[in-house]
């Protein structure tokens, strides 16, 4: 008899070693999804403070991208649109109070000095130059 008593004892004995095996295990991985859980918030969170943090970055750019675009526009209206008005109403006031043609802007009219005459094709000068020695002639 006692040997069937030793072995329901070890049976026993094993049993409840692995009942707390097994509940080692489960409070184990309990545990191991609770950390990964934990960090999975913490990593979102970091990533959210990057994601936040480039996003003011962006924001304040275009806010200042936008503030110098105002301000080269003022410059350009200073420093270009406001004279030439000045300049176009001071023509208008001259006196026939007339306008001057937008057309002609721009143009200049060219004055050919009194003697001036074209040359013909004979006697049209070409400067060539050689290429390995930098030696300049006519032709």
């Amino acid at each position: 008899m006692s040997i069937i008593k030793d072995s329901e004892n070890q049976r026993l004995t094993a049993l409840r070693r692995i009942q707390k095996d097994l509940e080692i295990a489960k409070a184990d991985a309990e545990k191991r999804v609770r950390d990964t859980q934990t960090k999975r918030g913490a990593m979102i969170a970091e990533v959210e403070s990057v994601v936040m943090s480039d996003l003011a970055k962006v924001q304040a750019e275009v806010a200042v991208q936008t503030a110098r675009i105002k301000q080269v526009k003022q410059q350009l209206q200073a420093d270009v649109i406001a004279p030439a008005a000045r300049n176009v109403n001071k023509r208008s006031q001259k006196p026939g109070g007339k306008q001057p043609k937008l057309s002609n802007r721009g143009k200049r009219k060219r004055k050919e000095p009194k003697n001036w005459q074209p040359l013909g094709k004979e006697r049209e000068i070409t400067l060539k130059t050689s290429f390995y020695t930098k030696n300049w002639s006519y032709c």
